[in-house]
C-alpha cells in the first residue's frame, strides 16, 4: 500500500469522525475518564449551524478527499499491473 494513501485513508477517517460529530443531536463526552461519561444534547440553533457546517465545509472536503483516494488507488493499481507485465517478460 503506498504512504500517500495510507495518509488519505487516515484524512478520510478524521474528517468522517468530525462529520459525524456535526450531525449527531447528541454529544457524547467524558469527563475526566471513562468511567464518567455522559451524553448531553445540543440546543437547536446549535444543531443547526453545525449541519450548515458539516454539509457546507467538512462534505467537500470528504468528497475531495474521496477522488484524491480514487485516483491514487488508480495509480497504484495501474503501475503494480505495469511493473508485473514489465519484469515478467524479462
Amino acid at each position: 500500500m503506498s504512504f500517500p494513501l495510507i495518509l488519505l485513508l487516515t484524512q478520510y477517517s478524521a474528517w468522517k469522525y468530525i462529520k459525524s460529530r456535526l450531525s449527531s443531536e447528541k454529544v457524547e463526552y467524558e469527563k475526566s475518564g471513562w468511567h464518567d461519561g455522559d451524553t448531553w444534547e445540543k440546543p437547536l440553533y446549535w444543531r443547526a449551524r453545525d449541519l450548515l457546517i458539516a454539509q457546507n465545509e467538512v462534505k467537500p472536503i470528504l468528497e475531495k478527499i474521496v477522488n484524491a483516494i480514487k485516483i491514487n488507488s488508480l495509480l497504484l493499481l495501474t503501475t503494480s499491473i505495469s511493473c508485473y507485465i514489465t519484469f515478467d517478460f524479462i
